[in-house]
């Protein structure tokens, strides 16, 4: 079993998180049909509106934007380690057969035994184009098992 290093580094895209959802929902309201709207007045529509996106804004911006650099211990078998930072040993997740290549990034989810899933986006521009070819492959392979 063979290991690769992987140093992960955070796009500038993940600061525009937060974003994204409240656009889509932005679109949506602009995009209802006038049989939808057509008996509330728009005023209770717009208040309803801000009160939606308010608490969903609340809510990304609590669940942060982790900035910052991951290192990461990849083996062939779809383990994954995060490097020690203390003396004892990390924990070791393992690739499930949920976790997609797609053609922006790839969407990992992790499992470990008797704990909930850890699920992440990795950006194309993250790591570098080897190891992005190296997870590409290791999550092929674990697709492929099942």
């Amino acid at each position: 079993m063979s290991k690769y290093s992987v140093v992960i580094t955070p796009s500038h895209w993940r600061h525009f998180q937060p974003v994204i959802p409240l656009a889509a929902l932005g679109l949506s309201f602009a995009c209802m049909p006038e049989a939808a709207t057509s008996y509330l007045p728009e005023y209770s529509l717009l208040a309803v509106w801000v009160g939606v996106a308010t608490g969903l804004a609340l809510y990304l911006l609590r669940q942060g934007i982790n900035t910052t650099p991951g290192h990461w211990h990849v083996s062939e078998d779809g383990e994954f380690q995060l490097s020690p930072r203390h003396e004892q040993p990390p924990p070791v997740w393992r690739v499930s057969e949920d976790s997609r290549v797609t053609w922006w990034g790839l969407y990992l989810v992790l499992h470990q035994h008797a704990k909930p899933a850890h699920r992440r986006w990795l950006l194309k521009g993250e790591v570098s184009e080897q190891n992005y070819r190296r997870l590409c492959r290791v999550l092929n392979r674990s697709n492929a098992k099942y």
